[in-house]
């Protein structure tokens, strides 16, 4: 049987050691999708020069500050959808405009980025990301 000083000293190193344990685990932080840091610079290259302010197709504007207030829970004007909804990347108008399905919910125009059915569209790496940050709940990180 342990001594009460011996106890205390395992149940010290008990409750040091499991945040540890619980963390090893854990990648949240190194696979969470940032909309400042990894999605701005992708809507900068692929997106803003239609969508910005002076001149917003589809009234969108997707410049840093902005981006989010105009796609998060906004309704489409092209569909019955919203443009992103939080955790539901298949319910997202975005996402559809982006892969090409925008015609199957309702919606109307061509795929996003502009000129993309007659290229390869974005990237699977750039949707998977969008698609990722989308169900992690779209934050306004």
């Amino acid at each position: 049987m342990l001594k009460p000083a011996n106890k205390l000293i395992q149940g010290m190193a008990v409750l040091l050691i499991m945040p540890l344990c619980a963390c090893a685990g854990n990648t949240e932080s190194e696979t969470q999708v940032s909309l400042n840091f990894d999605l701005q610079p992708l809507l900068n290259a692929q997106c803003v020069h239609c969508h910005f302010i002076e001149s917003a197709q589809a009234g969108l504007i997707l410049e840093s500050g902005e981006a989010y207030s105009s796609l998060v829970n906004i309704s489409s004007t092209q569909a019955p959808l919203k443009l992103i909804v939080p955790g539901m990347p298949d319910e997202s108008y975005l996402m559809h405009k982006l892969r090409g399905t925008h015609l199957s919910v309702g919606g109307s125009g061509a795929q996003m980025p502009y000129g993309a059915e007659q290229s390869t569209g974005l990237a699977v790496d750039d949707l998977n990301l969008i698609q990722t940050w989308i169900e992690a709940g779209a934050p306004d990180n």
